[in-house]
């Protein structure tokens, strides 16, 4: 992965967790991220970019990831406690 790319996917991860602090009861699939929740970047995000940003975050424990049968996961800010201190 380039330095671009790696950079892109921090500023999305941040991007991500800036809204989700002002909306903190918001849920998305990935494709609902990449449209609502970063509809303010530059440029239209790649949804593999926004997928590998939203698993950083999850597995720092920022986001929680649920899946259900029959419909894509979707991601919400997790816990408090665990948003702190996985910001990237």
């Amino acid at each position: 992965m380039t330095g671009s790319c790696a950079e892109r996917r921090r500023r999305l991860a941040r991007a991500i967790l800036r809204y989700l602090l002002d909306h903190p009861g918001a849920k998305a699939t990935v494709d609902g991220v990449a449209r609502w929740w970063l509809s303010g970047e530059r440029g239209a995000p790649l949804l593999g970019d926004v997928e590998r940003a939203l698993d950083v975050l999850v597995s720092k424990g920022a986001l929680v990831e649920t899946r259900r049968a029959g419909v894509p996961p979707y991601y919400e800010l997790a816990p408090a406690p665990a948003t702190a201190a996985a910001a990237p």
